[in-house]
């Protein structure tokens, strides 16, 4: 799932969004570039993320720019690190809400209204089970979904 959401999701998002033609092998070079020249260096591996992307546009952003802004903002609260460390989860709870509901939003708004069940199904499933078992239903119901409607 993390390939998905990393590259290929993010790919197709920054397509719809911006009509922008990133390839996932793209994606997933300069995530890996990254990543070697951030671990000697102590940070993090990590990756662009479809969450993110659709945060930053729920939020606004629409250019490069943004995370210029953000990025300045965030060496600003590094001085600061003992209040961010105190964070509120629930805060944080909410943003990826506002995530989950943009991306569904872009799921339907490609789809059309027929996915509008398959999206709140996954969502249900994953907030109240299992995340990987909500992602083998969207799978599976995306499939039985496509052969019903073709």
């Amino acid at each position: 799932m993390t390939v998905g959401n990393a590259a290929v999701a993010t790919s197709l998002l920054l397509s719809d969004l911006f009509d922008a033609d990133v390839s996932p092998d793209r994606l997933s070079a300069s995530m890996g570039a990254m990543c070697l020249a951030a671990v000697p260096l102590g940070g993090v591996p990590m990756c662009h993320g479809s969450g993110g992307l659709a945060g930053k546009h729920a939020f606004g952003a629409r250019t490069g720019g943004a995370n210029l802004v953000l990025g300045g903002l965030y060496l600003a609260a590094v001085p600061f690190a003992s209040v961010v460390a105190a964070f509120p989860m629930a805060v944080l709870g909410v943003l990826l809400v506002v995530v989950a509901v943009h991306l569904g939003r872009r799921a339907v708004d490609v789809e059309g209204r027929a996915a509008l069940a398959l999206v709140v199904a996954v969502g249900a499933v994953g907030l109240a089970w299992n995340v990987g078992a909500a992602f083998l239903l969207g799978v599976v119901g995306d499939a039985v979904r496509r052969r019903l409607t073709a």
